[in-house]
């Protein structure tokens, strides 16, 4: 959790201009300028919840699925009295396990975002598509398919170190 700070006016505004230009440069596909203005909003305003969640799409769109991670939590952290909010981050949260392959706890996420807002069709629809792979995901990690063939353990040919804008 970032630590208190006492905010000026000044250093809220120029970090809304950092998100803004930020939320540019995602639109763009433009990662790391993206990452540098998200950054640079939390360094002037570390309890921003806009700028956490936003970094931590970037770092999800970059395919950098575990840096995404802690950015969703502090995003609820700093503001949980939002339920459509906060759906819409555990959408997000459920998007980057389940890309990681952590399907138990995108399965959790997704249910989270339906009940917190009813209206979520993506996390319906990542609930019922993690549902199916957590079973075939448990079904592989004991060696079968449940027909007494060998199976995959959903641990494919993963591509984790990718850096590039």
């Amino acid at each position: 959790t970032p630590p208190p700070v006492s905010q000026s006016p000044g250093r809220v505004i120029a970090a809304q201009r950092h998100i803004d230009n930020g939320k540019k440069f995602l639109r763009k596909e433009k990662y790391s300028k993206a990452e540098r203005e998200f950054l640079a909003a939390i360094e002037l305003d570390p309890r921003n919840p806009e700028a956490h969640y936003y970094l931590g799409l970037t770092y999800q769109r970059w395919e950098k699925f575990h840096d995404s991670l802690d950015h969703f939590q502090l995003a609820i952290e700093l503001n949980p009295e939002d339920p459509e909010w906060v759906s819409r981050i555990r959408f997000s949260l459920g998007l980057s396990f389940e890309s990681q392959r952590d399907y138990e706890r995108a399965q959790k996420e997704f249910f989270l975002a339906m009940r917190l807002d009813s209206s979520n069709e993506g996390a319906r629809r990542g609930w019922e598509r993690v549902k199916h792979k957590d079973k075939e995901h448990h079904k592989g990690k004991h060696g079968h398919n449940g027909d007494g063939r060998e199976g995959d353990n959903g641990h494919g040919n993963d591509n984790e170190d990718e850096d590039d804008d």
